[in-house]
Order: C-alpha cells, then sequence, then structure tokens
C-alpha cells in the first residue's frame, strides 16, 4: 500500500513537472500581453508612407500615421528640460530628437 502511494505521488509529481513548462510557454510576451490592441500602432509603424521629421521640426496637429524622426546627437538637441541624470554611455553615442505640436489658442 506505501508503495502504491508512493508511485501513485512520484507519476503525479513527473506530470506536474512535465506540464509546466509547456504552461509556461504559452504565456503571452510583448505587445500582445497589453489590455489593448496595438494592431493599428503595428499597421502604421510597417507602413512606408510614413511621415518623415527632423528633430526640432513644428507641426499644427498629430498625423494620422507614423513618424519617422531623424534623432541628432544629445549635445545638439536643445530638449524642452535638462535630463535628470547623467548619461549611462558616452555623449557621443546618445541621441536624441524632438517634435513640438503647435497648439491653436
Amino acid at each position: 500500500m506505501r508503495q502504491s502511494r508512493i508511485l501513485h505521488c512520484a507519476v503525479l509529481g513527473c506530470g506536474t513537472l512535465w506540464s509546466a513548462p509547456h504552461a509556461l510557454a504559452q504565456t503571452t510576451t510583448g505587445c500582445a500581453a497589453f489590455a489593448w490592441s496595438l494592431d493599428a500602432e503595428r499597421t502604421m509603424i510597417a507602413a512606408k508612407d510614413q511621415e518623415r521629421l527632423t528633430t526640432g521640426a513644428q507641426v499644427a496637429s498629430l498625423p494620422q500615421k507614423a513618424i519617422e524622426l531623424s534623432l541628432k546627437p544629445e549635445t545638439q538637441v536643445e530638449l524642452a528640460a535638462p535630463p535628470t541624470r547623467k548619461p549611462k554611455v558616452d555623449a557621443t553615442t546618445t541621441f536624441a530628437g524632438l517634435v513640438t505640436l503647435t497648439s491653436r489658442t
């Protein structure tokens, strides 16, 4: 009887260990894990007709497609607010960019 219980527990334990990686492999990762769909954004990013803007550009309204923004070395960009911490990497390899959305008053 005792050997039967041990065998039963061993079989259950092996079954649990075998199924755990399969359950973990089925978990959703990346953008698919968000509570909302990103299909529209993915489509805009993949489109070939993205609006190209240079750093410092001013636009009157948000475009209805993705923006391809050209970046400049961080030392050449006047940010709206200075960085709050020192960059972790060399300043020559750090890039920045910004676009200003002008509002109607």
